[in-house]
């Protein structure tokens, strides 16, 4: 006699998991093919940041953060303006290198559900745009699915 085993909703979602994260590996893969890793913030510094006695003073850190910012399309710097001493504030908005957008060619309902399905069982944020929007010179539609 053959055991049967009742498929839950939890059950059924895990068994795309291993889908769901060959899926993340494979989109980490081709992202980012020539991105070099960023200068390591003790190299630039000379010392290890937060060893005893050791500072990395003001106009240093604003150096590391513009050389992210030219080498690295994910840090975006803006100058709000000076600190009460004068000197130049700045704010580093840094975004993920795990960002996927797909665009919103799938138009049946049950195909996007079982494509996405894992990935939100798995844990990874996905969220539908709400407007046509541009991404580094790519027009992309309504109702496309950006992966975080």
């Amino acid at each position: 006699m053959r055991a049967s085993c009742r498929r839950t909703p939890a059950s059924s979602q895990l068994q795309f998991l291993p889908c769901a994260i060959l899926l993340c590996a494979l989109l980490a893969a081709i992202a980012i093919p020539g991105a070099a890793a960023p200068v390591d913030p003790a190299t630039f510094a000379g010392h290890r940041i937060g060893d005893d006695y050791k500072l990395v003073k003001w106009p240093k850190i604003v150096e590391y953060f513009e050389l992210l910012a030219r080498d690295s399309a994910r840090v975006r710097i803006a100058d709000p303006g000076k600190t009460t001493l004068g000197n130049r504030l700045i704010a580093a908005v840094i975004s993920s290198p795990y960002a996927f957008v797909i665009p919103a060619a799938i138009t049946d309902a049950w195909t996007t559900a079982r494509l996405f399905e894992p990935l939100v069982a798995a844990g990874v944020e996905v969220q539908r745009a709400r407007e046509p929007f541009t991404l580094d010179g790519t027009a992309y539609p309504a109702g496309s699915h950006v992966i975080l």
